[in-house]
């Protein structure tokens, strides 16, 4: 199987991808036409029936247009157009004050964006994350950079790095810990 060749470095006949086309395109384009331009390109899209579903697609909360959605971090999200993953509007640990009180959700019961119940994951047989082609999970987009940044904020972040303040550290190795505990699963 040529999926076992590319994770084996075995001279695979091809290199495995997704390609993802955004869900907010199917509200943007004409339908029709990006299934077309998709079955135009089967090396990208070899199974068109994996997008059967596509053209009217359900969207999560944290991709819901005007739809305010606090994350199990406490981030607050927002977008302005279905289906885009919108931009963290506040930051529960804007500032250190509140670090001593703060807990990291529990890597057991939710992921980066959701409550799960992973014992239902396993015996579902299908894949947990944005996609669906192969039985797997995600740690998260910029699983931990970028989660540093929606906690504590870019600027905030990237001074603190700087001036190395412990509690960046501290911060730092909870979001570790939390995403080891999703590869764990």
């Amino acid at each position: 199987m040529n999926l076992l060749k590319a994770i084996h470095f075995d001279h695979p006949d091809s290199i495995p991808m997704i390609f993802h086309v955004n869900d907010s395109c199917w509200h943007h384009y004409n339908n029709e036409e990006l299934y077309c331009l998709m079955a135009s390109h089967p090396v990208l899209f070899p199974d068109l029936s994996s997008f059967e579903n596509t053209t009217n697609p359900e969207f999560p909360d944290y991709a819901r247009k005007n739809h305010l959605f606090i994350d199990p971090w406490e981030c607050k999200w927002q977008t302005n157009d279905d289906g885009i993953i919108g931009a963290v509007i506040e930051h529960p640990l804007e500032t250190w004050d509140e670090f001593k009180k703060y807990n990291p959700p529990d890597p057991g019961k939710t992921t980066h964006w959701s409550p799960i119940n992973w014992g239902e994951a396993a015996s579902s047989k299908s894949s947990v994350g944005f996609f669906k082609s192969l039985n797997s999970a995600d740690i998260g987009h910029g699983h931990t950079f970028l989660k540093l940044i929606d906690i504590h904020g870019y600027e905030n972040s990237i001074l603190d790095m700087a001036d190395e303040k412990p509690e960046i550290l501290q911060l730092l190795d909870m979001i570790t810990e939390f995403n080891l505990g999703l590869v764990n699963r």
